[in-house]
């Protein structure tokens, strides 16, 4: 399995998008400053918002990429708040793409 995130830092109202295969360990090192030069490395109050669980690494750099390309932290937000929106945003990218969401 693998999976897409997105982190929020409270204290600086960011979101941040991401793909690993272990979220609890991947938090820890974004955390732990682990990546210093990143740009995560500036805070170290990251908590997961929302996972998605995909097959393996392939259909995750897909929807990671996605993500990203949205740039609205308004869309963010929604996705984190609204389960409806959650939930079309899903099913949209099943169609779109064509993979499985778990």
């Amino acid at each position: 399995m693998h999976y897409v995130y997105i982190l929020y830092t409270a204290a600086y109202d960011k979101f941040y998008i991401g793909e690993t295969c272990d979220v609890v360990g991947r938090l820890q090192q974004h955390n732990s400053k682990h990546y210093k030069h990143s740009s995560t490395g500036f805070t170290s109050d990251w908590r997961v918002a929302l996972t998605w669980t995909l097959a393996n690494r392939s259909p995750a750099l897909i929807l990671e990429s996605y993500l990203k390309s949205m740039k609205s932290k308004k869309f963010i937000r929604q996705l984190c708040a609204d389960a409806d929106a959650l939930n079309a945003f899903n099913n949209s990218v099943t169609e779109k793409f064509n993979i499985q969401l778990f």
